[in-house]
């Protein structure tokens, strides 16, 4: 039965709204090249940061360097449509999931405290109870 509910569950995130139009922005995002360029140069250059901070004494000189190059791919990045509507997508989608996440902790741990944007007040709401 619980696996029966699950899958129920999962047709029903593949069903909603926020799935879909994530899924619509994945498959646009990844059919524009420049996209996916900007994306994976973003993410090569937050690696290198990253690893030479943990593993390389780095002079201040060469992390304000890199730390800017960083910056401005990002902007690059966040001023592309494609990108920009992938991340909302995201979003939409992380909240649904979430919120799902959420609901089923308060059945499984219901002296848990809430750590959504949940208030206690349900009057508007057709979430947990």
């Amino acid at each position: 039965m619980v696996t029966e509910k699950a899958m129920e569950l999962g047709q029903a995130l593949v069903d909603c709204a926020e799935f879909k139009v994530y899924q619509e922005a994945k498959t646009a995002f990844e059919n524009d090249p420049e996209a996916v360029r900007l994306l994976t140069e973003y993410t090569e250059k937050e690696k290198e940061l990253t690893n030479k901070i943990s593993t390389v004494s780095i002079e201040p000189d060469q992390l304000r360097i890199l730390s800017e190059e960083l910056e401005q791919l990002r902007v690059k990045a966040t001023e592309n449509p494609m990108i920009s509507e992938l991340t909302k997508a995201q979003i939409g989608f992380d909240s649904v999931m979430r919120l799902v996440n959420d609901t089923i902790m308060t059945y499984i741990n219901p002296d848990a405290k809430q750590t959504s944007a949940c208030g206690g007040n349900c009057s508007g709401c057709a979430g947990c109870h």
